[in-house]
């Protein structure tokens, strides 16, 4: 089993690290993130499987897992004002709702605006969040509801 650390933002908590084969970022947008002391952000390399979840691209626009989801792009999310803030939370809540919903359905494609177009829709698909499988690979793409339930299936 290879030490995975998770990066979770919230007040009254903090994680420092988790033993698992495979790790998720939450929107690991802080620039001081470092594992392993040499580059300095979460990659493949820090476990046998690594999945992230972009909600607020903002900070970290680059690809950083085995499989990266940008729900609506990574961008500011639905139902979420110009504050980054709320887009960066909701990560958090995508992933609590994937433990009970495996809805969150993405594709794999090249960029945000090759989704919206369509050109995406023979790719191969995967569940963002907790239901990810360990084969998944690349950037998926899915958009989001505004408010609980966010995944739209």
């Amino acid at each position: 089993m290879k030490t995975v650390y998770a990066h979770i933002q919230h007040p009254n908590l903090t994680l420092t690290m988790l033993h698992f084969i495979s790790g998720q970022g939450l929107d690991p947008g802080t620039p001081s993130i470092s594992l392993d002391g040499t580059n300095g952000k979460l990659d493949p390399s820090d476990g046998d499987f690594v999945d992230i979840v972009h909600t607020n691209t903002e900070n970290v626009p680059e690809q950083m897992g085995h499989a990266d989801f940008f729900p609506n792009g990574g961008f500011i999310q639905p139902g979420c004002p110009t504050n980054s803030g709320c887009s960066h939370s909701r990560s958090n809540q995508y992933y609590i709702e994937s433990i009970t919903s495996n809805a969150f359905r993405s594709k794999n494609c090249s960029s945000y605006g090759e989704f919206l177009a369509g050109n995406c829709d023979l790719n191969a698909e995967a569940f963002m969040g907790n239901g990810v499988s360990t084969d998944a690979r690349g950037n998926f793409y899915l958009q989001t509801n505004e408010e609980s339930p966010f995944a739209q299936g």
